[in-house]
């Protein structure tokens, strides 16, 4: 009745809704690792912390995250959180986590998928034709860094080439290698916002599923 009327915010894009994490881990023989984890978030992709550090308690945080399915089988020992002040909300993250077994040993092998918490959830189906638009709401860019120190006496039998996947719907980028003692893993995955037809499903779902599949390579190491 005063002259009021809608507004429409300014949006984040890709490269303001940002997450950077960067493990450093240790696997034992028995294929228990401890965990260490640095995650800087930015915009939307820091607003699920944001919201956990001020509606929890620091024990209520400790056990949403235990029950958050992080890794098969973990605990967690340490969490800290610090939010940034900026025109660009920002949040970092430091985290410990001992998980049992991880690495799975076989004998004189051990199998490692070196991707530790940035794995893409689910696999789409094509099956049924799709009738509804494909909708990507939000665009974001996610890096990864993992090294992880392997027991001395193992040796790379087996590491997966890198892996490059590109569509209109964003691409990604991954590649591990062996060096000395320690298995380095890198991570890119950039999403793109956007409104698509649902004939366009299928591709979209090949793209999923490609960084799916690329998200759980893993190394062989073998014990000389």
């Amino acid at each position: 009745d005063h002259g009021s009327t809608l507004a429409r915010t300014p949006a984040y894009g890709m490269d303001q809704n940002l997450r950077v994490r960067r493990i450093s881990a240790t696997v034992a023989e028995t294929g228990d690792m401890l965990v260490k984890i640095n995650t800087h978030s930015t915009a939307m992709q820091q607003d699920y912390v944001q919201d956990m550090i001020h509606s929890l308690s620091h024990d209520k945080i400790l056990e949403k995250l235990r029950e958050e399915q992080l890794m098969p089988s973990y605990d967690v020992n340490k969490y800290d959180a610090r939010e940034i002040a900026g025109a660009v909300p920002a949040v970092d993250e430091e985290m410990e986590i001992k998980a049992h077994s991880y690495a799975t040993v076989s004998g004189k092998r051990m199998f490692l998928e070196p991707n530790l918490l940035s794995k893409i959830t689910t696999k789409l189906e094509t099956g049924e034709p799709r009738v509804a638009l494909v909708n990507i709401y939000s665009p974001f860019i996610k890096i990864d860094t993992v090294t992880i120190t392997i027991p001395a006496g193992y040796v790379p039998e087996s590491v997966p080439q890198p892996v490059t996947v590109k569509s209109n719907f964003g691409e990604y980028t991954s590649g591990i290698q062996v060096k000395d003692n320690q298995v380095i893993f890198t991570r890119r995955y950039c999403n793109k916002a956007g409104i698509y037809p649902a004939s366009e499903w299928v591709n979209f779902a090949a793209f999923n599923n490609a960084v799916y599949k690329a998200d759980r390579a893993r190394v062989v190491l073998v014990k000389q």
